[in-house]
């Protein structure tokens, strides 16, 4: 019996192609957008609690700035750099211990810990 397959079409073969539209980005809208961001984590920053972070030795970052030393940081959305603030701008959660002031008299209280003998990820 003789195989008749090879005469067949795929379906994909029949449908036309479209490429997506381009994405019309409005630059005034974005920098507006940023802008906006911006005020608000510096409004964290001066308002409430206040978030710090120190760059963990085995980080891959350990040595930016000054060794076990704070800095102001603010959480963000941002899929794999979450820490922004210090001296690289912007760390992952597993580069960083995390600290929070609540009050200015008072010294801040670390709660994330690096479990003992364990690596950033980038540095395994």
């Amino acid at each position: 019996m003789a195989n008749d397959h090879s005469a067949e079409k795929s379906p994909s073969a029949e449908a036309p192609i479209h490429p997506n539209a381009l994405r019309k980005i409005n630059r005034e809208e974005e920098r507006a957008s940023i802008e906006a961001f911006d005020a608000r984590c510096a409004e964290i920053r001066t308002g409430g609690q206040h978030l710090f972070a120190r760059i963990r030795p085995s980080s891959k970052y350990f040595g930016q700035g000054e060794e076990g030393g704070l800095f102001s940081a603010v959480i963000t959305s941002d899929a794999q750099y979450q820490v922004q603030g210090g001296p690289g701008g912007c760390y992952r959660l597993a580069d960083v211990d995390l600290f929070a002031k609540f009050r200015p008299d008072e010294e801040p209280v670390q709660f994330t810990f690096e479990q003992a003998g364990s690596k950033a990820a980038d540095n395994q």
